[in-house]
């Protein structure tokens, strides 16, 4: 019997509450307000503004099977006056033409026929929940529960497991998963979302802070643990991480689908008081990198100022990515992530939305204080959960 069972989170005990109490009732009526607790809302991009929209945006719930929407990435191109209307009416001319000729009306380029917008919102519908757990303890638990499943799946499908690290709080979480029976560490490949350009042996090493509380005591092959080379400078660094991605064998890291991307079995993030992920810092044009896998930064709003850091579109190819969030120093920008409508590039966790994958967020209950999660299901609350 596996020693350290997953933990009833507060999710669990409501849909097991709903159950037993409301039999044959119909689930999405009777048991709104569990439900609004124990999942994240399906929320409309509140419009003009296309870009609009939290985190919370198209979620499609557990509970229940609701409709999914698509978020539009781009605006539509504005008319303008002078030279600019004239080559709109040539263009509105040609498209007219080909109506006229039959063949088919060709759709606006973003980036060519107009601009495309520097953070647009993922497209695609996100599979998101919410575990709330009581305290610290337990919620170690459950994410180690949370990685050792991750993990088994992964190398029943293909051999390797390979999960992405961050730095703070979350490595030392993962200290429940030393001395777990039934994890073949041997299959494992370790990576980091964001690492700062300092020597490995530097107490402001992501990498060191993981070796100290956790992969020093685990049996991971040495070559399987992918850090930073600490002799380049910034730029050179990331051209580095990202050529050692690209070369691995894709059995052990496939590509996303259309070949453009890495996609991790399992990436862990925290959250920073700004919204910040990885090096991912709130409307730095770092957010809106799409061609890069691994990119670049030396003027950091958090020190150290020079950093590597993997691209938002290489954590949304992601197959999961889980966030680890607790105390109540993260209780404000938590309900702001899940609950405000933040312009695109404000909030950098509310574009964590993987289309072919899931998100989990881990929350302890004071990270949690200031959810309201139990309105999620009222229309009056938050309209735009009514579809």
């Amino acid at each position: 019997m596996e020693a350290i069972a997953r933990p009833l989170s507060v999710r669990t005990l409501f849909n097991l509450s709903c159950k037993s109490q409301l039999q044959g009732a119909p689930y999405s009526k009777t048991c709104s307000a569990l439900r609004g607790a124990a999942t994240l809302p399906l929320f409309r991009p509140p419009p003009p503004n296309p870009f609009a929209g939290s985190l919370a945006s198209n979620f499609q719930t557990m509970a229940e099977q609701r409709s999914r929407i698509t978020l539009p990435p781009f605006a539509a191109p504005q008319k303008s006056s002078g030279a600019a209307t004239k080559e709109s009416d040539k263009v509105q001319n040609a498209d007219n033409g080909a109506l006229a000729s039959g063949e088919p009306k060709k759709e606006p380029v973003p980036g060519k026929d107009f601009p495309a917008h520097l953070f647009p919102y993922p497209e695609g519908y996100a599979d998101v929940s919410l575990e709330r757990i009581l305290n610290m303890p337990q919620l170690q638990r459950a994410v180690a529960a949370y990685v050792k499943e991750a993990s088994a799946a992964a190398i029943k499908e293909k051999g390797a497991f390979t999960v992405v690290l961050s730095g703070g709080s979350l490595v030392k979480g993962l200290s429940s998963l030393i001395g777990m029976k039934g994890i073949d560490w041997s299959k494992w490949h370790v990576f980091w979302a964001d690492e700062r350009v300092v020597k490995l042996t530097d107490p402001d090493s992501n990498y060191k802070l993981a070796t100290d509380e956790f992969l020093s005591k685990v049996d991971i092959p040495d070559n399987q643990i992918y850090a930073l080379n600490d002799t380049l400078g910034a730029k050179a660094a990331a051209a580095d991480y990202e050529k050692v991605l690209k070369n691995l064998p894709r059995d052990v890291l496939p590509l996303s689908k259309g070949d453009q991307y890495p996609r991790f079995d399992l990436i862990l993030l925290g959250i920073g008081p700004d919204g910040h992920i990885a090096s991912l810092f709130p409307n730095h044009p770092l957010v809106g990198e799409r061609a890069k896998w691994v990119a670049h930064i030396t003027d950091s709003p958090k020190p150290p100022p020079q950093r590597i850091t993997l691209t938002l579109p290489v954590i949304n190819s992601a197959k999961q990515v889980a966030f680890v969030v607790t105390g109540q120093g993260k209780a404000e920008v938590l309900q702001r992530i899940l609950e405000v409508s933040a312009l695109p590039g404000a909030l950098p966790a509310q574009l964590v939305r993987p289309t072919d994958g899931s998100v989990t967020w881990f929350a302890d209950l004071a990270a949690t204080a200031e959810l309201n999660s139990e309105a999620w299901a009222d229309a009056k609350k938050f309209p735009r959960n009514a579809l």
